[in-house]
């Protein structure tokens, strides 16, 4: 009887991910659920909104840090290093990010890019806290 049931799997179109030299399944691409067009959407809104409003935010911040000589207290540059952290975050965690999010989790860009980003989601926030203290 079980003989019945894997020739039947195996004829099937169903699936199509079935290792036919050792019967073992293999997880592919078409396993996944594919996402709903609005999720997309949705998302790529969101990470806009959110980068274009996260660098002009923290453009203004070390703007009025540098320009205004009543701004440079030890408050203001903790607020001003953080600035800088979180434009490093922006500019490059958040499109790798999105990136990703549109690649299926699978990474495009290298080995070197892997470890800078890494590195700066990771590190960067508070390494220049630290060397601000």
């Amino acid at each position: 009887m079980d003989h019945n049931i894997s020739s039947n799997m195996s004829n099937s179109s169903d699936v199509g991910n079935l290792n036919r030299t050792n019967g073992s399944l293999e997880t592919t691409y078409s396993d996944f659920i594919e996402l709903p067009k609005y999720l997309f959407v949705y998302m790529t809104t969101i990470n806009v909104i959110v980068f274009i409003v996260g660098i002009c935010g923290n453009l203004l911040v070390i703007a009025v840090v540098c320009q205004v000589r009543a701004m440079r207290n030890s408050t203001n540059y903790f607020l001003f290093t953080l600035s800088i952290a979180d434009l490093c975050v922006l500019l490059v965690c958040q499109p790798v990010a999105i990136m990703e999010f549109y690649a299926k989790e699978r990474w495009y860009i290298g080995e070197a890019m892997c470890k800078i980003f890494s590195f700066i989601s990771r590190k960067v926030a508070v390494l220049l806290v630290v060397l601000r203290r």
